[in-house]
């Protein structure tokens, strides 16, 4: 940030050459990172307001030295002052709730007579804060950036941190930001010693370094055929008035003529239910994909909260019969090349996903199994039957809902003998737990219950965290792991949530059997944050097909910029089969999807790269094959 333009470099320059041969230059007497860094762009949110109020002994900065404008934040940080280098703070690239004064906090005017409220932000985020992170996260992700990080890194922790790269670099701080530079606790005068400590605490400090020698290697950047362009359209968040209340949306009238029906499968082999057993794992056929998904012009915008039917020339998506378990599938999981399903009342226990919990029983009970043999058993886990169950990825833990309107936290680990133990019991619902979501990567769990409510609670404290009101029964969940946004679905109502409880999209289906959702997926690979729409959502349904919906932004200029995401459908994957949809699962890597029903087939489909770029795509309609 020191030679942003050459002016500004000489500057720094000729400052560090004109210390003494006795004083120890620097080039910069401001850090990059500090305590008061991230409270200056943190200020409207808790609890970084009541940090800065303490930072600032009570009170708020002088209006116009607040976080006010991006662009002047920019113009401090560049070229405008030389006691400024912040550094961009992680939240900038993910939470648009820094930029709104939903708190309502009185931040005074400034001397031109502008009044200090929401972050006034560049032309391109048309006002919208889920429109700049957005458009953040992607430049960061970007090709430029990727292939100039190393650059960054070299800076910050390697060898042009210290000595004559970082010299030359331009890259020296004060000596009392270095580890091991510095230290207080020889510094017998108090006065001094309270100095220094004030200093290393509100100045900043410099990471430990982790090599000298050799300039860190590029990062690999992998070839996709996703669109990275800056300039691809997204979709920004609602603005923070709340939302109105949405009229039903439109049908999507599309209609299909039904393939002619499979012979039905064989009968079941599966164990009975004392003795369960997950399916062995079986490697993946080769991909079958007949045809081409021919993308066509989009239809014209929609009004918001309303729901359109893209349709382009049928399509033929052949999908791959791979296993029938021969009752409802309950979970798909895939491990390397290899696939493990199991039956409803079933949960796999990663990472082998060999180990599972088998639940349902009337008093409340849960057993979990390795293959025929029963590891352990717990009595009276809840006061009524389980109903839903869900394992943390990456973790020993597992969270449970039941009858009782409770949700109960697990583990398995070693602390416990391996033992189902119960860690935590959380209390808010009214009735019966229906659904269960889980993400490792935001901490949290969200379940839905018969009391037509949604709640989040923190995985970490195994604490409420908020409620979000979905009008219907939920029916299943889904987190989207990058962006942290919650889709919830019941029959006939499709909710995007984002974390933080602000509604995004509300889709209301026709009130036809057929129509009705039976479970959820979100395509959560990491490059979906690239991609030209804000998220990808499978729907699986009771007439046996599949709904791939894509939810994308309505952007009004003259409501200031603020906006809406809709819901469009983009594609109808037929089965072939008429059993309702009761799982599905997408592969974050290469973008696989996985379908079970009713009957107890497990379906295999290549999801088009035109589906995840965002493109339209058309009706299918094809009978699946067996593999």
């Amino acid at each position: 940030m020191g030679a942003m333009t050459e002016p500004r470099a000489t500057e720094f320059r000729e400052r560090y050459e004109s210390f003494g041969e006795k004083e120890r230059p620097f080039h910069y007497g401001s850090h990059y990172s500090s305590s008061a860094v991230v409270v200056y762009f943190l200020m409207r949110v808790e609890p970084f307001a009541t940090h800065f109020l303490a930072l600032h002994e009570g009170r708020w900065d002088h209006p116009d030295r607040l976080f006010h404008s991006l662009h002047e934040a920019w113009v401090l940080s560049s070229s405008g002052s030389t006691s400024h280098v912040m550094e961009l703070i992680p939240e900038l690239f993910y939470l648009p709730e820094l930029f709104r004064n939903e708190n309502k906090f009185s931040l005074g005017t400034k001397q031109n007579h502008e009044v200090i409220d929401y972050v006034v932000l560049p032309p391109w985020a048309r006002g919208s804060p889920r429109l700049f992170v957005r458009k953040h996260m992607q430049a960061l992700e970007s090709p430029y950036v990727s292939e100039h990080l190393n650059d960054w890194i070299d800076l910050i922790w390697g060898y042009k941190q210290r000595g004559k790269a970082a010299e030359e670099a331009m890259n020296v701080f004060h000596y009392s930001s270095y580890e091991g530079e510095a230290n207080p606790e020889a510094i017998e005068d108090p006065l001094q010693r309270k100095a220094l400590l004030d200093m290393i605490l509100n100045f900043g400090q410099t990471p430990s370094q982790l090599w000298d020698k050799t300039p860190h290697p590029k990062r690999a950047v992998p070839t996709t055929g996703t669109s990275t362009s800056a300039s691809a359209s997204t979709s920004p968040v609602s603005p923070p008035s709340p939302a109105p209340s949405p009229p039903p949306g439109l049908a999507g009238g599309a209609h299909h003529v039904p393939p002619p029906r499979p012979p039905p499968p064989p009968p079941s082999t599966t164990p009975p239910l004392e003795k369960p057993a997950a399916v062995p794992a079986i490697p993946l056929p080769q991909p079958a994909v007949a045809g081409a998904v021919t993308a066509m012009t989009a239809a014209a915008p929609q009004p918001v909260y309303s729901a359109s039917l893209i349709c382009s020339q049928p399509s033929k998506l052949m999908p791959v019969v791979i296993r029938d378990i021969g009752e409802a599938v309950g979970d798909i999981r895939c491990l390397g090349d290899k696939v493990f399903t199991v039956r409803k009342t079933k949960v796999m226990l990663p990472p082998t996903f060999i180990r599972h919990v088998v639940w349902g029983y009337a008093d409340g009970s849960m057993r979990m199994w390795s293959g025929e043999k029963m590891l352990s058993i717990i009595e009276h886990a809840h006061d009524a039957p389980v109903t839903c169950m869900a394992a943390v990825e990456g973790t020993q833990l597992l969270v449970s809902g039941s009858d009782d309107a409770t949700v109960k936290v697990l583990t398995t680990d070693s602390a416990s003998g391996g033992e189902l133990v119960v860690l935590a019991t959380m209390y808010a619902h009214r009735d019966s737990v229906t659904c269960l979501a889980v993400s490792r990567t935001y901490s949290i769990v969200v379940s839905g219950s018969r009391d037509n409510t949604c709640v989040i609670w923190d995985l970490n404290h195994f604490a409420y965290v908020r409620q979000l009101s979905h009008g219907e029964a939920p029916l299943c969940i889904d987190i989207h792991e990058v962006m942290g946004d919650i889709v919830v679905c019941s029959a006939h109502l499709i909710r995007l949530w984002s974390v933080n409880g602000e509604l995004l999209a509300h889709h209301k289906l026709q009130h036809q059997s057929k129509e009705a959702i039976t479970c959820c997926s979100l395509y959560k690979a990491q490059d979906s944050i690239v991609l030209d729409h804000e998220g990808l959502l499978f729907t699986g349904h009771v007439d046996g097909s599949i709904r791939v919906w894509v939810f994308d932004a309505n952007v009004t200029a003259d409501t200031g910029g603020n906006t809406t995401l809709i819901t469009l459908l983009l594609h109808v994957l037929e089965t072939g089969f008429t059993e309702p949809i009761t799982c599905l699962h997408v592969t974050p890597d290469k973008g696989k999807l996985y379908s079970g029903d009713a009957k107890g087939l497990v379906t295999w489909w290549t999801v088009p790269e035109v589906f995840r770029s965002g493109c339209t795509g058309a009706s299918a309609s094809a009978p699946a094959r067996r593999a």
